[in-house]
This record gives C-alpha cells, structure tokens and sequence, in this order.
C-alpha cells in the first residue's frame, strides 16, 4: 500500500511540474510575441502613402536628396515607391538606401530600423520581424 501512494504522489509532482512548464513556455513565447497585425498595418499604410507620394511634392528642406546633384537623375513625376525601384533595379543601391534613409527617418523613430526591400530581404537573420507587403510598382524604367 505505501508503495502505491508514494507512485502516485510522484505521478501528481510530475504532472504538475509539466503543466507549470507548459503554461511558463506559453507565457514566454505567445504572450510576449510582438502583434504582427499592428506590424501588418504599418508596412501596408507606408507602401501606400509611399505609391501615391510623388517626389515634386516632397519639401526641399526636409529631404536634402532632392537638391543634391547626385540625385539629378531623379524623375519628379514618379512616386516614391517608383523611383527607389528604379534606383533599385538599376544597381544604384546607394542612392536607393540614401533616399530610404531620409524618407523613413521622418516617419519612424530610429529604434525602428524599418528598411524597404525589393525582392527578397537581405538583412532577414538580423531582424526579428519580417512583415512581407506587396505591391505592384508601375513605370520602372531600366536604363
């Protein structure tokens, strides 16, 4: 008889030990998730505002690549969206990365480190969120 009691006084520990870890590991990675929805959201609403933004229309004084000569190539009549696929699909990374840079430190705070990418995203083991949104870029011309 004591051997029963001592079995099933070990079974309840056991047990109870596995569901307290259970519920810890729920607490630690579900809870804590950031909400990709609220992510989901951002990245949508900054591929809009960014597509439907021309660069004639952006301020001078805000955003200095406007005026720099190593932007003369810029076509005013493209959104945004166009001309940083455009400088992306010509190999211009640089100039593509110095005009993100400058848009999206208007938009989010540096602690953000928010980045547009176009095709598959290179800096994808360093980040610890990755929100895919699409969006079908028109009038990207390759020279």
């Amino acid at each position: 008889m004591r051997k029963k009691g001592y079995f099933f006084t070990m079974d309840a520990l056991l047990a109870l030990l596995l569901f307290t870890t259970v519920i810890l590991l729920i607490h630690l990675f579900y809870i804590n998730a950031p909400p990709l929805s609220q992510l989901h959201y951002l990245s949508r609403d900054t591929l809009d505002t960014l597509s439907t933004t021309k660069i004639k229309d952006l301020d001078e004084t805000a955003y200095p690549f406007l005026i720099d000569a190593q932007f003369s190539d810029i076509n005013e009549e493209l959104t945004v969206i166009e001309q940083l696929a455009t400088y992306n699909a010509g190999g211009q990374i640089s100039k593509k990365e110095e005009i993100e840079r400058q848009l999206l430190q208007h938009l989010y705070p540096a602690q953000y480190k928010y980045t547009i990418e176009f095709g598959e995203a290179r800096d994808a083991r360093t980040s610890k969120v990755i929100v895919v949104s699409r969006k079908l870029v028109g009038s990207v011309q390759v020279r």
